[in-house]
């Protein structure tokens, strides 16, 4: 592979994306084998059929009638390191109209099952960040499960059914990640932004919401262990936002009552925290809808959620998201007084 041609390429761990410019896809329209030579690739992308063809002799046009714009609306080329192979491309399909575009891609079924796509769009989307996008659309088949299962883990929600299923992604919102090692030294610096004389809201002073059991372990790396092995039972996730990878906020799931250690009288389904320094953003409130999202998928028809009478942000997080007081109730052994909701799902 030729790096040193392809102008504005960029680079993943496995792939490298390079752009169409007006010059390259001129060759590539006009001999293919001369352009695989230039580069140093290999074309093993989607079929080359007359509607892609026809698309790329109109995108030619389109990219020499405004150069300066042409990567919001240029294909980039999806190729892989190990062997600079061509497996497919993605673009933006128009410049950004007030922050909003949209996303296309396409594989060589071949290639699918590895994570190529969704390690693709991660790239693409940090680059969409870059050129200043703040929203991303795209839509899918309603049965094509796959490019929705890649939407999903890059952070899009379901947006609405019309004809096809629409997703969104906002460059500055959040996304929901199960927590893993990569994120081990974030996770420690997340549970160190905690002061030890912060409010208390859980019967363990010790515990921070949604990290739930942390603090019975040495280490991260020991904690991520336990939590694995309360899959079914216990699910958690680090709010991470989009535009920088930063945790502001974590939360658990608890798949019964019976899986919460507190007294049951206490017990809730959904325990969230957000960041000390990322208070105040809408976060609460959106973390708690994701989770909602996840209580859904895992079969739940309705939650319980506490959260201390004194805790008024949490208190119109849980409000916010359809939240119904039932009533408050004291804990002579923690001294603490909580407000009781629930939430129904259906």
């Amino acid at each position: 592979m030729n790096k040193a041609v392809m102008r504005d390429a960029i680079e993943s761990e496995r792939l490298v994306l390079f752009p169409y410019t007006a010059e390259n896809l001129a060759l590539f329209n006009k001999d293919l084998p001369a352009f695989e030579e230039k580069y140093g690739v290999v074309y093993r992308g989607e079929e080359l059929d007359y509607l892609l063809t026809g698309f790329l002799h109109k995108l030619e046009k389109e990219i020499a009638e405004d150069p300066e714009n042409y990567l919001f609306f240029t294909e980039f080329l999806i190729v892989l390191k190990e062997n600079s192979h061509v497996i497919g491309s993605i673009d933006y399909k128009y410049v950004p109209r007030d922050g909003v575009t949209e996303l296309g891609y396409g594989m060589n079924p071949s290639y699918t099952g590895h994570g190529y796509m969704t390690e693709a769009l991660k790239a693409f989307l940090k680059l969409g960040r870059e050129l200043g996008i703040r929203t991303v659309l795209a839509d899918t088949l309603p049965d094509n499960v796959k490019s929705q299962n890649v939407l999903k883990r890059c952070g899009f929600e379901f947006l609405k059914e019309e004809g096809n299923l629409w997703w969104k992604y906002r460059m500055d919102g959040i996304r929901l990640v199960k927590p893993t090692s990569e994120y081990a030294e974030q996770i420690e610096e997340y549970r160190r932004e905690f002061p030890e004389g912060r409010m208390r809201v859980t019967y363990n002073p010790e515990r921070i919401p949604g990290m739930d059991h942390l603090e019975d372990y040495e280490s991260v790396l020991q904690w991520l262990e336990y939590c694995s092995s309360m899959e079914g039972k216990i699910s958690w996730y680090m709010a991470v936002r989009n535009s920088d990878g930063k945790i502001v906020g974590f939360s658990c799931l608890r798949h019964s009552l019976a899986y919460d250690d507190d007294d049951p009288a206490f017990a809730s389904h959904i325990g969230c925290s957000v960041r000390p320094g990322e208070r105040r953003k809408g976060y609460a409130r959106e973390q708690l809808r994701l989770m909602l999202d996840k209580a859904r998928e895992a079969g739940l028809e309705s939650v319980r959620i506490v959260c201390r009478d004194i805790n008024i942000g949490s208190s119109r997080a849980v409000m916010a998201n359809g939240g119904v007081f039932v009533d408050s109730i004291y804990g002579e052994l923690s001294g603490l007084t909580i407000n009781r909701y629930d939430i129904r799902l259906n």
